[in-house]
């Protein structure tokens, strides 16, 4: 299994358990519903995407537009 598609389906798995869990999930990812939002971890030179809907999907790899674009470094994480 490449790595890309194990880190990818336990983020998306870990993530979507977790609003599973929140009642109000449900209307803030209304408000996010067809959004996508990259995310850059510089010290990896990997990005993510998070594509919203019913439940958060995400992706190593996306061709459309994305609505927002976050870079960080993992070593300014708690």
């Amino acid at each position: 299994m490449p790595i890309d598609v194990f880190v990818t389906g336990t983020v998306e798995t870990a993530l979507n358990q977790l609003l599973k869990e929140d009642a109000d999930s449900g209307r803030r990812l209304n408000r996010l519903r067809g959004k996508v939002i990259s995310v850059t971890f510089n010290e990896l030179n990997k990005t993510l995407f998070f594509v919203f809907s019913q439940q958060i999907d995400v992706l190593a790899a996306f061709e459309g537009e994305v609505d927002c674009q976050l870079a960080l470094n993992l070593a300014v994480l708690p």
